[in-house]
């Protein structure tokens, strides 16, 4: 159940080594939008940060900073008890994501994308 605090990518599930013993901090916020009464559209925000700075190869300190989490969906309930759901996410990582062994390159950005269709049987 990380992913419902701390973003749909998942980088962040097992602590604390998801982030090597260094604590993270995660301010997010989101919005919801009701476009009308059958469609809403939600943002998630993430900002993560490490507690405790990581050291690079030469031993210096890195910045406690490690990325952006956007996630997005829409949300569409056609008829009753049917509900379709599509999501978007995408994380904007930083070097020291590098460092904790979670993307092999940070300048590449990671998505990811679903679609869930729900029909809820009522008698």
């Amino acid at each position: 159940m990380a992913w419902k605090f701390m973003g749909n990518m998942n980088f962040f599930t097992k602590f604390p080594a998801d982030v090597n013993n260094k604590g993270l901090v995660n301010p997010y916020l989101f919005a919801l939008f009701p476009v009308g009464k059958k469609i809403s559209i939600r943002s998630d925000y993430h900002l993560f940060y490490i507690q405790h700075p990581l050291i690079n190869d030469q031993g210096m300190n890195e910045k406690k900073y490690l990325g952006f989490e956007n996630d997005l969906s829409i949300r569409l309930t056609p008829i009753k008890n049917l509900e379709i759901n599509q999501g978007f996410s995408y994380y904007i990582a930083q070097k020291q994501m590098e460092y904790l062994k979670k993307l092999p390159d940070h300048k590449r950005i990671p998505i990811w994308a679903y679609l869930m269709i729900s029909y809820t049987f009522r008698y």
